[in-house]
């Protein structure tokens, strides 16, 4: 049964993050980045990022969470 649990994590918490990283700081930020420059693409792409995850509650900390991500990904 453990391998059926390790699974779930991998499919349910591993491959999603994984897309959405590619998406937000591989699509979005990435192409912010080239036509704005890093402050608004990270604006922009943070912002949205968290806005997306329709939590108002970590509203805040995914776009702390996001701006790292952006920070790193530069």
């Amino acid at each position: 049964h453990w391998r059926g649990f390790v699974a779930d994590i991998f499919f349910l918490a591993a491959v999603p993050a994984v897309c959405e990283e590619f998406f937000f700081r591989g699509i979005v930020f990435g192409s912010l980045r080239e036509r704005f420059g890093f402050r608004p693409a990270a604006f922009v792409a943070t912002t949205y990022f968290a806005i997306t995850h329709f939590n108002p509650w970590l509203f805040l900390q995914l776009l702390i969470l996001g701006w790292v991500f952006a920070r790193a990904y530069e």
